[in-house]
């Protein structure tokens, strides 16, 4: 039944561009020929164009349809129309991501807005901040123990720290300057010392990253959240700490981490390794996962497998300024598995779940109403 309203949904496409396409007139192809260039520039490859849902495990995507709807789009954006109501019609709606502002907080208490270049100038020396990137860096700034000038070895000097915090809908990368690199998801913070001491490189973190962490046997990285820490020397991993879930996580990608608990337990992690905390009753639990389901956010998308309705939007709304509402319970278990942009309109993305889902969604400004289909 779901196949039948998929093929359904892309047969219409394909009459919509067979309709276009029949009887041009002459200065519809003078226009198209014009911007042939413009047509070549489309993203075939956009994620919400290749989203890969299925349902039971089965897949329900198709080259042939994802090739319709490329063409259609490119009939749709560049084909010229004397109708300018017909334009206004085939506005899609928009729902982008939220455009808040990543910022830092000095050790001074002072708060610079990292969104604009023009901003860099209120870091410190050597300080580098990337906002075409996404990324700020310190790794021009040397450690304590590297600066001969200091006569006494065994003393470090006094350090700042500095916090990184991402608004929602902004993720935002940091180089610390170790050489260690730290992605930081939406709703997210960091607490860091601009130079690391002697003994330990020690970071607090509430929300989520990634850390790809520079080997130094000399200098174990410790990462603090409100559960627990995580002991690495050098290794790739992720922590998902949000205050507001039930639970947190953290996910070993390469290397060993070591995850002492209160309790006095010590939990070492290999690759593909997730230990997971609950909240509500202390529990620890560790599993091997498919580390890409929890990692692929660090290029922008949601890759999810069996993902009820519910958690996907819980994380959706991280990255847009949205608000949900379920007229039902039923809807909130609805499943999905495939892979979801995180920065695109995603209005366009869940038409494209309706269609192949038990679920229909329907939109008042910011305001996402969810609804169980009616069978007919």
């Amino acid at each position: 039944m779901t196949e039948d309203k998929f093929y359904k949904a892309f047969e219409e496409i394909e009459k919509e561009v067979d309709r276009i396409l029949e009887s041009p007139d002459k200065e519809d192809l003078e226009y198209i020929e014009y911007r042939k260039g413009a047509i070549s520039e489309i993203n075939v490859t956009r994620a919400w164009l290749k989203i890969l849902f299925k349902r039971n495990k089965k897949s329900l995507y198709y080259s042939t349809a994802a090739a319709a709807v490329v063409l259609l789009m490119s009939v749709l954006i560049f084909a010229p129309t004397k109708d300018e109501s017909v334009i206004d019609s085939m506005i899609v709606q928009e729902i982008m991501p939220a455009d808040g502002s990543v910022t830092l907080q000095l050790a001074s208490g002072k708060i610079v807005d990292l969104s604009s270049t023009d901003n860099a100038k209120e870091l410190s020396g050597g300080v580098v901040l990337d906002t075409k990137g996404g990324e700020i860096s310190y790794e021009g700034i040397t450690n304590d123990n590297d600066d001969e000038t200091i006569l006494d070895q065994s003393a470090e000097m006094p350090n700042e720290y500095n916090e990184l915090s991402t608004p929602k809908g902004r993720s935002f990368s940091i180089v610390l300057n170790d050489g260690s690199r730290i992605w930081l998801n939406a709703q997210s913070k960091i607490k860091y010392p601009v130079r690391f001491g002697k003994s330990e490189r020690r970071i607090q973190i509430a929300g989520e990253a990634f850390f790809d962490v520079k080997h130094d046997p000399q200098r174990p990285f410790i990462v603090e959240t409100t559960d627990y820490s995580v002991k690495v020397l050098g290794t790739k991993f992720n922590v998902n700490a949000y205050d507001q879930e039930e639970s947190s996580a953290t996910t070993l990608i390469s290397g060993s981490v070591l995850i002492p608990m209160k309790t006095g337990i010590e939990n070492v992690l290999t690759p593909g390794d997730q230990l997971k905390y609950s909240r509500s009753d202390k529990s620890i639990s560790i599993q091997k996962v498919d580390v890409e389901l929890y990692t692929s956010w660090i290029d922008n998308n949601l890759r999810i497998e069996q993902m009820s309705l519910e958690e996907i939007f819980k994380i959706l709304m991280r990255r847009y300024d949205i608000n949900v509402y379920y007229s039902d319970d039923i809807s909130k278990s609805e499943k999905f598995s495939g892979k979801i942009p995180l920065n695109d309109n995603l209005k366009i993305v869940l038409d494209q779940m309706s269609k192949v889902s038990n679920v229909d969604f329907q939109f008042e400004k910011n305001l996402v109403v969810v609804k169980y289909k009616v069978s007919k």
